[in-house]
């Protein structure tokens, strides 16, 4: 397909995905203490909301994570990764383990049923509507899937290397550190307004195309890392983004990175 061909027809998704279909509107305002937020969400995508849990609350956290992981060791892993349903394996306290080829990253789909704390985190109303009043129309909260991504040879980091969460479609998710995260141990790497029309039109104009190569990152930012948005944070902060654009969780070099995520539908 030619490139002007491309653009047209990345056009034709966009209109499909993010105008054509009928949304609600919001109706309610952004809560006050996040109004800096949806500022800052509103001109690059991404926003940073700090000691959202204290130390020890993510320590809590980090432990009833470990717990329901030692429930299912490395070595059922291996012996039934060829059975591995596509949402992971379901434990007997009615939600599920989910793990990457290598065993790096391993997850916990709706981990608001096994603490507290995460629950509140996913219920978190004013998150939510933060999300809301960003994008603009009404939306389901889903579950919060609990993270833990350890270093391994080769390994690609959380989400599995550099991707958008949809082709074209808009979306929100809200993501707590409950590690210190530096640069070596997986922070959250984000290219900022690259969910743009401009940008998917003239920058990444290959229809329904959602993961990208490292090859052609450095394309689409013209070889300037700067343009990369590498957020490194202490155990608490919270993210919140546009998951339409690029982003990833960078390969670890070393640690381990705890982390919670709320996708909302």
């Amino acid at each position: 397909m030619s490139q002007t061909k491309n653009v047209i027809e990345t056009a034709r998704r966009l209109y499909r995905n993010r105008y054509a279909g009928k949304k609600i509107p919001v109706t309610v305002g952004c809560p006050s203490k996040y109004a800096n937020t949806l500022t800052n969400l509103k001109e690059g995508g991404i926003a940073i909301i700090e000691n959202y849990f204290t130390r020890e609350q993510c320590q809590e956290i980090c432990q009833a994570i470990d717990k329901v992981f030692d429930k299912k060791t490395d070595d059922f892993l291996r012996e039934n990764r060829v059975n591995q349903p596509n949402n992971g394996w379901e434990t007997e306290y009615g939600y599920r383990i989910w793990a990457d080829k290598n065993f790096s990253d391993k997850r916990i789909p709706k981990s608001e049923k096994i603490h507290p704390l995460i629950k509140i985190f996913f219920d978190d109303d004013d998150l939510w509507t933060l999300g809301k009043v960003f994008l603009g129309f009404e939306f389901n909260k889903n579950n919060c899937q609990a993270g833990r991504t350890i270093f391994m040879q080769n390994n690609l980091g959380s989400g599995g290397g550099w991707h958008r969460d949809q082709s074209y479609r808009r979306g929100y998710k809200a993501m707590a550190y409950l590690t210190d995260v530096n640069e070596d141990n997986g922070p959250f790497q984000y290219i900022k307004n690259s969910s743009d029309l401009s940008h998917h039109l003239l920058k990444t104009p290959f229809p329904d195309k959602y993961q990208y190569t490292e090859e052609e990152i450095m394309k689409i930012i013209d070889g300037n890392s700067m343009k990369i948005t590498t957020n490194t944070a202490k155990a608490g902060t919270v993210i919140v983004f546009d998951t339409n654009a690029i982003h990833r969780g960078k390969p670890l070099n070393q640690g381990t990175r705890y982390a919670l995520t709320n996708y909302y539908n």
